[in-house]
């Protein structure tokens, strides 16, 4: 798909779904967690619950094939009745008999959770988490609620069996949830707060960040850009900036920076070569533009970021397979 934003975005993060397990548990509950330390997010395969923040006193209900994000700026409480005692989580999961990573507590069960964060790199909480609510509630009633109850059906059954490959194709499942639950909060345009995941949501302003994502090294102005989507110069600069919070040659900018700090961080490519990529015809006038919006040098970045080379030895001793399983000699 040629420009789409939202891939290449959620590639440049390196967004991933991680399960982190799921919960069936039956009758009068009710469980603390603090604060998640990422993305975390919670899907209701079976039955229903309530959620209150700790910083909140109000309520929300919590239904079948509902899923909820939420970005770790407070902790919660999920309860099947408001005057339930909560436990610590953490302490269930430790003392609890788990199957699959699945923990089961009584008999008659009603209720089954799945829940899990989104792991990314460095910069991802400024493209990613920061363009997110406190919480994000995906209703089983949203028009994206037949394919995300499809998506959580099969989930739950590859947890709960044995089958070869059960494990990523959990991981992949968990994966697209997220990706359709995003893409089910970009459709609800009025409720998304100035960014560029509202600028997703904008017929006029969507196109041009196609553009910019599909060919960022690309001399764009701001004419050119008005032009594509069909509007006039002014009238496509004063919406763009309502929409995204930038002017277009700003979002551009700024893009093409983040796409930088990946390059210097998992890339050897010379800085001059990735001033070139990126359409900057000198590596002072790219290194300029790099500390305006990063606040360092890109030298200096590269020093303190540089991921580390793999080692392909390392790499192999710790590979998640059976002790009896090995590469062939």
């Amino acid at each position: 798909m040629i420009g789409d934003p939202l891939s290449s975005s959620l590639k440049l993060v390196n967004a991933t779904a991680i399960l982190s397990g799921g919960l069936k548990i039956g009758g009068a509950w009710g469980f603390s967690f603090p604060p998640p330390t990422k993305l975390k997010f919670i899907a209701i395969v079976e039955g229903c619950a309530q959620l209150r923040f700790f910083d909140d006193p109000g309520l929300i209900t919590l239904e079948c094939g509902d899923v909820l994000l939420l970005n770790g700026a407070t902790g919660f409480t999920i309860f099947s009745d408001p005057d339930v005692t909560p436990v610590e989580i953490s302490s269930v999961f430790r003392s609890g008999e788990k199957a699959d990573n699945i923990l089961t507590i009584g008999q008659d069960i009603d209720f089954y959770l799945i829940g899990g964060h989104i792991d990314f790199n460095q910069i991802g909480r400024d493209i990613l988490v920061n363009a997110l609510p406190k919480q994000l509630l995906i209703p089983a009633s949203n028009s994206a609620a037949g394919t995300i109850t499809w998506l959580l059906q099969h989930l739950a059954r590859e947890m709960a069996n044995e089958k070869i490959g059960s494990q990523i194709a959990s991981t992949q499942l968990a994966q697209l949830v997220f990706v359709q639950s995003l893409r089910a909060y970009i459709e609800q345009c009025d409720m998304i707060p100035v960014g560029w995941l509202r600028g997703l949501a904008d017929k006029h302003i969507a196109p041009a960040l196609h553009l910019m994502h599909d060919d960022p090294a690309y001399q764009w102005q701001l004419e050119e850009l008005a032009h594509k989507v069909g509007m006039s110069r002014t009238g496509f600069a004063e919406r763009f900036r309502k929409t995204v919070g930038v002017t277009p040659l700003g979002y551009l900018r700024n893009w093409r920076m983040r796409l930088a700090e990946q390059a210097l961080r998992d890339t050897n490519e010379t800085i001059a070569t990735i001033a070139l990529s990126l359409g900057y015809t000198s590596e002072s006038a790219f290194s300029t533009a790099f500390k305006q919006v990063i606040g360092t040098a890109p030298r200096n970045y590269r020093s303190e970021n540089k991921t580390a080379p793999l080692d392909l030895t390392d790499w192999a001793n710790k590979m998640p397979f059976p002790d009896h399983v090995g590469f062939a000699s």
